[in-house]
């Protein structure tokens, strides 16, 4: 009696394995593929509240007539995306979420779902902004991509922060290009259009005397570096705790270019002068 029943028993554990099986074969077989997306916007936008949308190739582009899109041309690339979630990703936190995803690839996929949201233009701003930085990092390094999404940026920013970011993106990708020509106007003209001290105007500045080194500009190099740290100092408390790495990095920038000037000894009275400010003396 005994063997019978565990003889059952197997039976019914055997059945319970072969249906598993075959339900996981047939969800495998007929699991959703998302085909690449690509980047839509209409033009002629004048509402405040716009949407972006990401379209997929085999869907209709899901826009209402009575809903218009921000202006701008087609990224014309398109997103491998490997994963997506059904729900709309946080436009307040979404660009950190996309920096910090395993992969650029999974980032830029994540901004393509949060896209597809309901968005504000500084939102759209900042996201495209973050869209730009992440094509700069796939390999190969997509820069037509990235200077598509920063275009877009910079023609969404509404404020003083995301305009200098959206700059800050495009001067770092002609920096990449080796085009420190046009870096030198990008960042030029914005910090010209907009004044207002920001941390990625800073981080501009940082920019702008690494680029007037590249262009053998070293009289332009240190006024930035010095330009870069003493707005910085002066404006520390509003910039936040990033704005400490700006002005270190600013000295140490100074410091090589005196060092590389043979001015040894205007590098090391400004490390002197630095370790004082930060209060590390």
């Amino acid at each position: 009696m005994e063997r019978k029943q565990l003889l059952a028993l197997i039976a019914v554990i055997l059945v319970f394995v072969i249906a598993l099986a075959i339900i996981l074969v047939t969800r495998e077989e007929t699991a959703t593929v998302v085909k690449p997306a690509k980047f839509r916007a209409k033009k002629g936008t004048t509402r405040e509240n716009p949407l972006l949308l990401i379209g997929k190739d085999d869907l209709p582009e899901p826009v209402r007539k009575d809903q218009d899109t921000p202006s701008g041309g087609d990224t014309g690339k398109h997103v491998s995306i490997k994963k997506v979630t059904a729900a709309w990703l946080n436009p307040a936190t979404a660009d950190a979420e996309a920096l910090n995803a395993p992969t650029p690839e999974d980032g830029i996929a994540e901004l393509a779902t949060a896209l597809s949201g309901e968005l504000n233009l500084a939102e759209a701003s900042r996201l495209y902004t973050t869209l730009g930085t992440l094509y700069l990092q796939t390999e190969p390094t997509d820069f037509d991509a990235a200077q598509a999404a920063f275009g877009r940026a910079t023609s969404l920013a509404q404020s003083p922060v995301d305009k200098h970011s959206a700059a800050y993106g495009e001067a770092r990708m002609l920096v990449l290009l080796n085009q420190p020509q046009q870096a030198a106007t990008v960042i030029k003209t914005q910090l010209e259009e907009e004044p207002t001290v920001t941390l990625p105007a800073m981080q501009l500045e940082l920019l702008k005397g690494k680029v007037a080194e590249d262009l053998q500009d070293d009289g332009a190099a240190e006024t930035a570096y010095r330009r870069a740290m003493d707005r910085t100092l002066a404006n520390m408390e509003s910039l936040g705790l990033e704005a400490e790495d700006v002005y270190r990095q600013a000295a140490l920038r100074l410091a090589r270019l005196y060092r590389r000037t043979d001015r040894a000894h205007l590098a090391d009275a400004l490390a002197g002068s630095v370790r004082l400010r930060l209060g590390e003396e």
